[in-house]
């Protein structure tokens, strides 16, 4: 036996991945009888599972609701396979630490997990993108004082077992919800109207950018000042924005290079 590191890990069809990981459940259920002597039995149960992917970017490689073949390897040729939704979609942008965008995927399980066999490899140098200096756009106007943002797709999943699913849990996709949260430095600057909607471009080069229309701000959170750490302060008091995706005709969710919503086979 060899202990990895998880340096050749690779997710098939997915580049420059720097994390997967996936958490299986066979839920057995336990049976105690007259002969089990005084011991449970662990039988039946249904099988379950889910997993989370995080690569390097700021475009959608799939999004909420796509099937996914998934093929995790943890050596080039080990690691688990199995048939998967895209539940969650998170980009995110920090500008405080200029850390390189990331995108993150949280499937689920629309079958068996089968751990063995798994061939996948990755010797694409990835192209980290810093987000220092990338524009942040609502209603036309250019924000500043953002310290980063976070832009969360998602997908309702609805589990099912039936006699055809042989003891494992498959889904059917639901409904779609955005939420995009926006921590901004204390300033002087008139917050966007509260309860209202907006439309972003949230730049991830100088031209490109994630359109998010009719997002609509439902939270504010500590917005104010902590005088009592004034003399421990290291950075300056910081607020937080979140606005969620409220559905309007004429409006859009897109990536640099797809629509993400309204699903494109529904235009």
């Amino acid at each position: 036996m060899a202990v990895l590191s998880g340096i050749k890990t690779a997710v098939d069809g997915i580049p420059s991945v720097a994390l997967w990981r996936v958490t299986f459940n066979a839920n057995p259920a336990p049976i105690l009888t007259a002969g089990s002597q005084e011991a449970l039995v662990q039988q039946c149960g249904i099988e379950d599972w889910e997993g989370d992917i995080i690569y390097l970017g700021y475009t959608a490689s799939y999004v909420p609701g796509d099937e996914l073949a998934f093929v995790g390897s943890i050596d080039g040729s080990k690691g688990v396979t199995g048939d998967a939704l895209v539940q969650r979609v998170v980009i995110a942008a920090d500008y405080q630490t200029n850390r390189y965008f990331t995108t993150q995927l949280r499937i689920v399980g629309n079958g068996a997990l089968t751990f063995g066999t798994a061939s996948a490899t990755d010797t694409t140098m990835p192209t980290p993108v810093c987000p220092a200096g990338k524009k942040v756009v609502i209603d036309s106007t250019e924000l500043s004082g953002i310290i980063g943002w976070r832009l969360s797709l998602e997908r309702e999943m609805l589990p099912y077992v039936s006699n055809d699913t042989s003891g494992v849990v498959k889904n059917v996709v639901g409904a779609f919800s955005a939420t995009l949260i926006l921590d901004a430095v204390l300033s002087d600057a008139s917050i966007p109207s509260l309860d209202t909607n907006h439309d972003f471009k949230l730049y991830v080069s100088d031209t490109a950018y994630w359109q998010v229309d009719s997002m609509r701000l439902t939270g504010i959170e500590d917005y104010g000042v902590d005088l009592i750490r004034a003399g421990q302060r290291r950075e300056p008091p910081a607020y937080r924005m979140t606005f969620t995706h409220s559905a309007a005709s004429d409006k859009y969710i897109k990536d640099p290079s797809a629509q993400v919503w309204p699903p494109s086979d529904k235009n």
